[in-house]
């Protein structure tokens, strides 16, 4: 029984022996320990019912263990005797400063029956009745107090370190965790909750569920939110959220039960799946362009043999106009008037040369498109390795697209870098991805004297060679620069545009393990910068 209930049922008896009923009884039966005994035998202490100046009217078993008496023993004695004076608690003391139902702990000494003394931690209260006073006192053994107050400082320590623990690793979880109360308002959250909710977890104690959260409505009902679902179906529930910044979060509730089956709580567990969504998008994009790449593989062969009949038959017409043209000449002069399949010849003369280079420019534009897909679908790295120096590829393509260069600025400036480090990989393939660069800055410019600027250099900190083809030309959109890079994204589709030839840049890029980076601002100009990794010492040495 606790200190309190038998604190209760003791001054009930005080009450009914100031009234003189425990007098009658006691003529009854004798004794008024067997009276009070069941209510002082309930206490865990050494119990002492007593008068002020008389001995104790009850005892439990435990104060006569603890003192060494026999019951009948102690009875006989008054709690002066059984006090040791001169420290912790006196009697008298007590008295002159008690008041009537306070309760005092103090410290004292109790006489063994052996005449030792006893430490002992005391807690007493003083009850009168009438005139009558009655003095009602518990005793426990101080070493044993002292041990449960170690013990109890030992718990509480080690459930506070169990409790920062157990707090460090959920801080530590990545993921945003919460504790909801079935009207789902927040009990607990981790740090990372707080992060997500842009405040500490703590601070939003007692807010709803649903406007921390939910963005997908004003007012999500149980069909949407995982936390309802699982308070109304007791079982685990999950559901998708995405946030007004565009990121995506895997939500999941599991309901904390308790001995009844009554859902009492709901923990939260919202994960961030942006980049596995993303992950699962680029993959299946991967499959769509690796199905279109040998899509066009296929039509890119099916369209290369007839073009080469065309480009072949080409030459040969012209052969034969060539040869022809002297006669036809001649027959001219004489006749002056004749047609040719259906056409004066004087008209004749002048088109048939500009169709015959119609015909070849178109057939060689279909071959480049062919070249373009094949690039495209050929989706396995080279796996070449010769070292090469990055100026002398340089050079070779803007040599190539000279006549281009030519045709679309008068400003062109070269600067090459000296010294700059050998890279490893393909030079014909690296070519082909500054012959795109240089193509795309000249169709970019809309006037001759707007310039083209190009520059090489090595990076020490990065341990890069850099190219850097700047142009002084219209500029790329902001909504359009995302995408340059992507297959068939173009906006020249109208002037003959594959958008396939910066994606296949990209890609050689890629397999050389470098980076091509687009800046631009409409109106001013675009830098493209290609970034590639140069021989290590390992390189060298294969």
């Amino acid at each position: 029984m606790s200190f309190e209930s038998c604190l209760v049922g003791l001054t009930v008896a005080c009450l009914l022996i100031g009234s003189g009923w425990i007098l009658r009884e006691r003529k009854k039966s004798g004794s008024v320990d067997a009276l009070l005994r069941p209510l002082v035998e309930l206490s865990d202490d050494a119990c002492f019912l007593t008068t002020v100046g008389g001995p104790c009217i009850a005892v439990n078993q435990r104060a006569c263990d603890f003192l060494g008496y026999t019951r009948p023993e102690l009875l006989a004695l008054s709690w002066e005797e059984i006090e040791a004076s001169g420290v912790g608690f006196s009697l008298g003391r007590f008295l002159l400063g008690a008041v009537a139902g306070e309760i005092v702990s103090e410290g004292g000494l109790l006489r063994h029956r052996d005449g030792s003394e006893l430490a002992v931690a005391i807690r007493g209260t003083l009850q009168s009745v009438g005139r009558r006073k009655f003095l009602l006192i518990w005793a426990r053994d101080a070493e044993e107090r002292l041990r449960l107050d170690s013990e109890l400082l030992e718990s509480r320590a080690r459930y506070q370190s169990l409790s920062q623990e157990f707090q460090t690793l959920l801080d530590g979880i990545p993921d945003s965790l919460s504790l909801l109360n079935p009207e789902g308002g927040l009990i607990w959250a981790n740090r990372s909750t707080g992060d997500y909710l842009e405040a500490q977890g703590d601070s939003r104690q007692g807010t709803f569920c649903h406007g921390l959260w939910f963005s997908w409505a004003d007012s999500p009902g149980p069909l949407l939110c995982p936390v309802c679902e699982s308070f109304r179906s007791g079982k685990p529930a999950e559901a998708l959220d995405r946030t007004p910044d565009g990121r995506i979060w895997g939500v999941k509730a599991f309901p904390l039960t308790d001995g009844a089956g009554l859902v009492t709580g709901v923990i939260r567990l919202s994960s961030d799946i942006t980049e596995k969504f993303a992950f699962r998008e680029e993959a299946l994009r991967n499959s769509r362009l690796a199905a279109l790449g040998e899509l066009a593989a296929g039509v890119a062969h099916e369209i290369n043999n007839p073009n080469g009949l065309i480009i072949l038959n080409l030459s040969l017409l012209a052969d034969v106009w060539a040869d022809a043209q002297p006669i036809l000449e001649a027959h001219w002069e004489k006749e002056r008037n004749f047609t040719l399949g259906g056409m004066e010849y004087e008209r004749m003369r002048e088109e048939l040369p500009m169709a015959l280079k119609e015909m070849e420019d178109s057939a060689g534009r279909i071959r480049r498109i062919v070249v373009d897909l094949k690039d495209f679908a050929r989706q396995d790295p080279q796996g070449c390795k010769d070292s090469f120096d990055f100026n002398d590829s340089v050079q070779t393509a803007v040599r190539l697209v000279a006549s281009t260069i030519r045709t679309a600025t008068t400003v062109f400036d070269c600067r090459y870098g000296e010294g700059l480090p050998q890279l490893s990989g393909s030079s014909q393939r690296l070519e082909q991805v500054v012959i795109n660069l240089l193509l795309n800055a000249c169709q970019a410019l809309d006037a001759k004297d707007r310039g083209i600027f190009l520059t090489t250099r090595f990076d020490p900190g990065r341990g890069m060679n850099l190219l850097e083809i700047r142009d002084q030309g219209r500029g790329i959109a902001p909504e359009h620069l995302p995408h340059i890079l992507e297959p068939f994204f173009t906006t020249r589709r109208n002037n003959g545009g594959t958008g396939l030839g910066l994606s296949v840049s990209a890609r050689i890029v890629k397999e050389h393990g470098g980076t091509l980076r687009y800046d631009s601002t409409v109106g001013e100009g675009t830098t493209a910068t290609l970034s590639l990794p140069v021989n290590t010492k390992d390189d060298a040495d294969e």
